[in-house]
């Protein structure tokens, strides 16, 4: 099947990351800043088996997991 392209305009896609395959996020999000500066972005997934991810973000063009 293949994959089709949205279109989007005044917006740039910065970064992707495919969270391993568990991109199943519910309606939890949030981001924190910590002392050092690092941001870190964390998801509450929908269910099992993972129930929460943590993404670094400081460098928003190169997330890490």
């Amino acid at each position: 099947m293949a994959t089709q392209t949205q279109e989007i305009k005044n917006m740039r896609l910065i970064s992707h990351h495919d969270l391993n395959g568990y991109g199943n996020l519910g309606e939890g999000i949030a981001l924190h800043q910590t002392p050092d500066g690092r941001r870190i972005f964390y998801m509450a997934h929908v269910g099992p088996p993972k129930d929460v991810t943590s993404v670094d973000v400081t460098d928003i063009a190169n997330p890490k997991l």
